[in-house]
C-alpha cells in the first residue's frame, strides 16, 4: 500500500508541476499577444496618421538659385561674341562698270527702246 500512496504523491508533484508549466507558458503567451494587440494598435494610429496627412497635403515651396547657370551662360555669350569678333574678315570690294543691267535685262531693254522710239517719232 505504501507504493500506492508514494505513486499518488508523486503524481500529485508531477501534475503540480506540470500545472506550475504551462500557466508560467499561457502567462508568456499572453504577454506577447498583449504586445502583439499594442504594436498593431500603433501601426493602425500610425496608419490614420498618414491617411490624414494625405488628406491634407502640404504645399512644398522650391527656391532655385539660378545665379551660378546665368552667369556660366553669360561667360560663354562673351567669349563667343570675342570669337566672333577677332576672326579674319574678307573683304571684298568689286567695281563694275555695267552697260545693262544683271538683274530684269528685259525690263530694261524696254524702257530703251520704247524711249528711242518714242523720241524718233
Amino acid at each position: 500500500m505504501d507504493t500506492t500512496i508514494n505513486n499518488g504523491g508523486i503524481e500529485k508533484e508531477t501534475l503540480g508541476l506540470v500545472l506550475e508549466e504551462f500557466t508560467q507558458e499561457q502567462k508568456t503567451t499572453n504577454q506577447t499577444m498583449n504586445d502583439l494587440i499594442a504594436a498593431v494598435n500603433t501601426i493602425g494610429s500610425m496608419l490614420d496618421d498618414f491617411k490624414k496627412e494625405q488628406d491634407n497635403p502640404k504645399s512644398v515651396s522650391v527656391t532655385v538659385n539660378t545665379e551660378p547657370i546665368l552667369q556660366i551662360i553669360y561667360k560663354g555669350l562673351a567669349d563667343v561674341k570675342l570669337m566672333i569678333g577677332t576672326q579674319p574678315k574678307s573683304i571684298v570690294r568689286k567695281f563694275q562698270i555695267l552697260l545693262f543691267p544683271e538683274q530684269d535685262a528685259k525690263l530694261f531693254y524696254r524702257v530703251i527702246l520704247a524711249a528711242g522710239f518714242c523720241g524718233w517719232l
